[in-house]
């Protein structure tokens, strides 16, 4: 069979067995979205689980084209909606997402903060969806670090991780145990609580491993940072970067 013998009840099928089984990483479209019941389902996921299930045909995905299986499931009457691309982020912008994330992770950890800007931002969205709460950072496929995915990549090759663990074993996240690595080196960014050890009131990098690393320049607060802003990078935080 081929996709051009589909009928409407083998997509409904498929449909359905994605409502079951859920979307695999990596199958999410960038482009297109096959709307049904106000629900989003990759285009060409769909096509090939319907394939699959109609005669047990496997195909790879990256065999074809998101637009054309978009136009062939329009044709079939239903309702695809096109996305619209969003433009890059620069290497500032990345960076402060990066720890506008970062802080509200930990603090939502440390103080279970559920009120916050960040954390209506960026927890909230992911969090009763696969949220991965602590963690070491480091390859793309560790749920810490999918969280992350859209900002740890810049322009001049580096990699920032996130590591998230309770300090000694214990459920406390406001000690050296939490922090942003440049891939490769010791550069990391932490941390600084106010006196209670509840919120977060700025942020300093170190070039030394732990227990003891050694502060690079000065704290930055978060204040001067402008972090959730909803504004570009200000001068203080493309020079912490």
């Amino acid at each position: 069979m081929t996709f051009s013998n589909l009928t409407e009840e083998n997509i409904n099928q498929a449909i359905l067995y994605i409502d079951k089984n859920g979307v695999p990483p990596g199958y999410k479209s960038k482009t297109a979205d096959l709307i049904v019941n106000d629900k989003a389902y990759p285009p060409k996921y769909v096509l090939a689980v319907a394939l699959q299930l109609a005669d047990g045909t496997m195909v790879d995905v990256k065999d074809f084209h998101t637009n054309n299986a978009a136009n062939f499931l329009q044709e079939k009457g239903f309702n695809i909606v096109k996305r619209v691309k969003e433009p890059e982020m620069s290497d500032e912008e990345k960076f402060k997402h990066l720890l506008e994330y970062f802080v509200a992770h930990l603090e939502y950890k440390q103080s279970n903060v559920v009120g916050s800007i960040g954390y209506k931002t960026y927890i909230e969205p992911i969090k009763d969806n696969g949220f991965t709460e602590t963690g070491n950072g480091g390859g793309k496929d560790w749920g810490l670090q999918k969280q992350i995915e859209k900002w740890d990549s810049y322009s001049n090759g580096c990699r920032i991780t996130m590591t998230i663990k309770g300090f000694a074993g214990l459920k406390r996240f406001s000690g050296m145990t939490s922090y942003l690595n440049w891939e490769d080196s010791w550069f990391n960014v932490r941390a600084q609580w106010d006196d209670k050890n509840r919120l977060i009131t700025g942020l300093y990098i170190t070039n030394t491993p732990t227990p003891n690393p050694n502060q690079v320049g000065e704290i930055v607060s978060l204040k001067d940072l402008c972090l959730y802003d909803d504004k570009a990078p200000n001068e203080k935080l493309k020079n912490f970067f």
